[in-house]
């Protein structure tokens, strides 16, 4: 319970009991930090259905799904995001880019991009049916399964939280984020067809685009660069979805959903 407490603390914003960070209480924290991803998806789907049902403009729609992730999470990965792209984009050593991450001030190319980020998910949550929203459940477990297994695997760019969570996990965990990840491709497939196995097989091919860049640009990974997976693969996955759609590979499937 200790680690699911401090997998929420950690990576929400929702109000949870204190309790002492201790290795023995973190060594399964990165098991629960899925959970969080199921839990935006499960709002952001009953929220797209609901908003759908009372056809309500999809402006509005797309607004409010772009939100939620954002309020629950309390931006803490588009925060990663916003410090990997300055780093990125400053062209120096390994050094500095890893000291531009512990930046805590925001350069140009992180609030251009930034603004490119939301935009785009904005215009592809603004085109959701009914249908691909039961997909885009899924996108939100899966970026962060991804995401805590490459905590747990990556070799590390510097001291941290991941460090730290890494450091303090179980040999069990990635086993675990393992089998989770089996599981949501499973429950996927049975509730939204095979079809979802091209937008799993791009995070995946994300999934190993993010493990080259981060060890040539910046000798390992970080939490920055984990967050800012997750944003870049939530967003892949939704422009896949969309494509999906938009040539009718959806529209002509049977579904599982409520």
């Amino acid at each position: 319970m200790s680690s699911f407490i401090i997998a929420f603390s950690m990576y929400s914003k929702i109000p949870m009991p204190k309790v002492e960070w201790t290795k023995k209480n973190m060594r399964y924290a990165l098991c629960f930090f899925p959970f969080v991803g199921v839990l935006i998806g499960s709002i952001e789907y009953l929220f797209a259905v609901c908003l759908l049902y009372l056809k309500v403009p999809q402006l509005v729609i797309g607004a409010v799904l772009t939100l939620i992730p954002i309020l629950i999470t309390g931006g803490i990965h588009i925060d990663g995001f916003l410090d990997t792209i300055d780093a990125i984009s400053s062209y120096k050593s390994k050094e500095e880019k890893l000291k531009i991450l512990d930046d805590p001030h925001v350069g140009s190319f992180a609030v251009i991009y930034g603004c490119l980020y939301l935009i785009l998910f904005f215009t592809f949550t603004s085109a959701l049916s009914r249908r691909t929203a039961g997909f885009m459940a899924y996108v939100f477990i899966i970026s962060r399964i991804l995401s805590g297994i490459s905590v747990v695997s990556f070799p590390k760019a510097k001291e941290g939280l991941v460090k730290t969570f890494s450091d303090n996990a179980d040999r069990n965990v990635f086993k675990s984020l393992i089998v989770e990840l089996i599981a949501a491709i499973i429950a996927s497939v049975y509730f939204l067809g095979p079809v979802f196995l091209i937008p799993t097989a791009v995070a995946v091919f994300c999934f190993y685009l993010y493990f080259v860049i981060s060890k040539r640009t910046f000798g390992g990974t970080s939490g920055d660069q984990a967050g800012a997976f997750v944003c870049i693969t939530e967003l892949v996955m939704l422009v896949v979805l969309f494509v999906l759609d938009f040539s009718g590979v959806i529209q002509n499937l049977k579904l599982n959903l409520i």
